[in-house]
């Protein structure tokens, strides 16, 4: 028993700091990629910017009360899902946009509005959902501010200043979010294996998670115009959701693990499930390009 929950707390630690490194190196290895100009002429496309909001804000977490009542899920994963709903801006969402070959900048700059959006949406909405629960904006912009925006910033500065080291660094960062990445999902799996069987096996979770991704992908999906870049980027920002913040919210409010258990299963979900799709069109982009010099 001390075994297991040594490993257990182990396991924990080691996705907490691969959590901290991916998301630290994906936000820098944009700011490596890209200039400010390239992140924010995106969000001159007005249109688009609101039917980003609308997705993330309005879409998700109604869908997500649509499946906790439908599979009648129990209250503690229920709320994790309703938690997980209402975050938006996740860094993830680079690395998925970086696999399927699409557009960077555009995720980058709805990942910072999204972010901006959610540290104003999240005290509004949720203690309106759950009575008590406590959230504050000055500490979601703290938060977000050192793991987020500062990385980013300092990656566009390094390419505004030096180009030739931005370009040295940034397939080497790439390979560390890689990494990092691969880590906190092994890591995450195994923390929490026991709770995640149980809660496979007992309720309609498994289900919930897959229907909650691949639903909030498409509704980014069909609000994101007639360009198919576009609307895969927009897909992603809408189905990859702020794990992070998710599970700060969970942890200073809620004494049941399994709501902590729940964000962290959805997420696993979601990442594999958007990874395999972002893989695959990339592959496919890929082949394209081929074929198009060919």
């Amino acid at each position: 028993m001390v075994e297991t929950e040594a490993f257990t707390s182990l396991f924990q630690t080691t996705s907490s700091i691969a959590t901290l490194v991916f998301v630290l190196a994906s936000t820098f290895s944009a700011g490596l990629s890209l200039t400010f100009r390239q992140i924010l002429d995106p969000l001159h496309n007005t249109k688009l910017v609101l039917l980003a909001l609308v997705a993330n804000f309005i879409l998700v977490p109604a869908l997500a009360l649509i499946l906790l009542y439908v599979f009648s899920l129990p209250q503690p994963l229920a709320i994790g899902l309703f938690i997980l709903s209402t975050v938006a801006g996740a860094p993830f969402v680079l690395k998925l946009t970086q696999a399927a070959r699409g557009d960077i900048a555009l995720a980058s700059g709805l990942m910072i509005l999204l972010m901006v959006v959610t540290i104003f949406y999240l005290p509004v909405v949720l203690p309106i959902s759950f009575p008590g629960i406590e959230t504050s904006a000055r500490d979601l912009i703290k938060s977000m501010g050192e793991i987020v925006l500062t990385p980013l910033a300092l990656g566009l500065l390094i390419r505004v200043r030096y180009d030739e080291l931005a370009e040295e660094l940034h397939p080497f960062i790439n390979e560390v979010s890689s990494l990092a990445f691969l880590v906190l999902i092994i890591s995450n799996i195994l923390a929490y294996l026991p709770a995640i069987l149980l809660i496979i096996t007992e309720t309609y979770t498994l289900i919930a998670g897959l229907i909650f991704t691949i639903g909030s992908y498409v509704s980014g999906y069909f609000l994101g115009g007639h360009d198919r870049s576009h609307r895969q980027t927009l897909g992603f920002v809408t189905s990859q959701r702020n794990v992070a913040v998710a599970l700060e919210i969970a942890v200073l409010n809620f004494s049941d693990p399994y709501v902590t258990i729940m964000i962290f299963f959805i997420s696993i979900v979601a990442l594999i499930l958007l990874m395999v799709v972002a893989q695959e069109i990339g592959y496919h982009h890929k082949k394209g390009e081929k074929a198009h010099l060919g």
